[in-house]
């Protein structure tokens, strides 16, 4: 075991005499490890400070959301906090947080069959429902501009505009006048929320398929809670739909996309058997609508990256 994993783990309030640490899961931003003790699981992260600059910010919407939910008997993730009641501890200038391992519980990569889908619509509506009267303004922002469709399409032109090779500029020429013909979708939703015919709700913000748990004895729920912020609800519905419902990884060059939509129609009835209780009927025929808005934001910010080439 790891000496310095050991005196990380045994910061935080674990029951049982800790029996081993080791590397655990593929996730891409936080180093995720697995505490063995002699009664219990546990699961300790590192959280990335490039990523999140303001770590403790982050961990106080973590605490404040779950807390929340707990208290109206929803699924979430545990807390365990340090020996000295923080939220999280600082060793090596790393900070890391402690969570208690849920054993019974299935993730998947991909959607193993069609009525899955239903149950993570479920799970959305249900996170969503749980938070819908949270006060937001308690939320710290942990990452500034985070979907907000306005000022990626803003930087977005200004990287084509500023971009001083004009090789680069006619191959993406195509692509930029797609994106103003398309202005009217990507404002879409930002200019709802700002009329207030769409409010502003408690967003989980990463509702990709890995970020479900399921259980049929202890119930489904959302992990990896770093991007919680206040926002539009349908990025999350948006968000998970276009990469559950299609043949190809969000990644991947193939053209031949396919629409699988029996996942679609399931998602959506899952997301609206609980969504009907707090959507309004703007936003619930806004549900298709949200998948191409969110993959346009996603795609505009890749082709920023444009003015460092």
């Amino acid at each position: 075991m790891d000496d310095f994993l050991f005196n990380v783990a045994n910061n935080f309030c674990l029951d049982g005499d800790i029996l081993d640490v080791f590397k655990y899961g593929n996730g891409l931003i936080n180093n995720t490890y697995l505490v063995i003790t002699s009664k219990e699981k546990y699961i300790i992260q590192r959280i990335n400070k490039y990523v999140f600059k303001k770590p403790e910010e982050l961990m106080e919407n973590v605490y404040l959301v779950t807390k929340y939910i707990i208290e109206k008997k929803g699924n979430t993730l545990e807390i365990i906090k340090t020996k000295d009641n923080k939220l999280f501890c600082l060793l090596n200038n790393c900070y890391f947080r402690c969570y208690k391992m849920k054993n019974d519980y299935q993730s998947f990569e991909y959607l193993d069959n069609e009525n899955r889908a239903y149950e993570v619509g479920v799970v959305i509506g249900e996170f969503q429902y749980l938070l819908s009267d949270f006060d937001f303004s308690k939320l710290n922002i942990t990452i500034p501009f985070f979907h907000d469709l306005r000022h990626r399409y803003i930087d977005l032109i200004k990287s084509f505009r500023n971009n001083k090779d004009i090789k680069i500029k006619n191959e993406v020429k195509e692509i930029i006048c797609y994106y103003l013909k398309e202005y009217h979708n990507i404002m879409l939703l930002p200019n709802l929320i700002e009329n207030e015919m769409i409010k502003k709700r408690v967003c989980h913000y990463d509702t990709k398929l890995n970020n479900f748990l399921f259980s049929k004895r202890s119930g489904n729920c959302l992990i990896d809670l770093d991007t919680v912020m206040p926002g539009c609800s349908l990025y999350d519905f948006g968000d998970c739909a276009r990469v559950i419902i299609t043949n190809v990884d969000e990644d991947d060059n193939n053209s031949k996309v396919l629409i699988n939509k029996n996942v679609f129609i399931n998602l959506c009835l899952g997301y609206l058997s609980i969504g009907k209780n707090y959507l309004n009927n703007l936003e619930i025929s806004l549900l298709v609508q949200s998948i191409k808005v969110i993959t346009l934001e996603l795609s505009a910010e890749d082709t920023s990256d444009w003015k460092n080439v």
